[in-house]
């Protein structure tokens, strides 16, 4: 919703009291108070998006470690990220690609499946991301340690989350 403010006048419906808040309405009959007068407009919202993989939501800016995974449950495997629209409005996935990877070890991965654009109000849609099965070690000797670091980068329509961009990180 959008507020226009019409700003201080002498007669009104409803005062705000001490505390700041909306109080109760006035009889005009009584007395004149004043008031600051408010009119609610409803209209299309800005763009909201919002990023999850099962119950990990990635914010927009943010670095998730996901910790310790074996080479078995990540390698060949396919994993599925949702793309949130958090309002009313449609939301546009606005890149030539609509997600892309970056990032150290990006190469390890690619995604499979695009999301489809737009994204109805409220509505969600589906990219998958999947490993590229030999490029990343899959069995590395007791105590080696693999670390994986890699950007989502989601171009949008968004005014302030564009582009939408998360870090996923994890050792093999």
């Amino acid at each position: 919703m959008q507020i226009y403010n019409f700003g201080w006048q002498r007669k009104c419906l409803y005062n705000w009291n001490k505390s700041g808040q909306l109080g109760a309405p006035l009889n005009p009959y009584v007395g004149w108070e004043d008031a600051f007068l408010a009119q609610f407009i409803p209209g299309t919202p800005d763009p909201d998006i919002d990023a999850k993989f099962k119950n990990i939501i990635f914010a927009d800016g943010s670095t998730t470690d996901i910790g310790v995974k074996s080479s078995s449950i990540i390698l060949g495997r396919e994993f599925p990220i949702t793309i949130e629209n958090l309002v009313a409005g449609p939301l546009q996935l606005t890149g030539s690609s609509m997600v892309s990877l970056s990032g150290p070890q990006a190469a390890h991965f690619y995604v499979s499946q695009q999301p489809s654009s737009p994204i109805v109000a409220y509505g969600t849609t589906t990219f998958k991301l999947r490993t590229v099965r030999d490029s990343m070690p899959g069995f590395l000797h007791v105590g080696w340690t693999y670390p994986v670091s890699m950007t989502v980068n989601i171009p949008n329509d968004d005014p302030d989350e564009n582009p939408y961009d998360f870090t996923i990180n994890f050792t093999l």
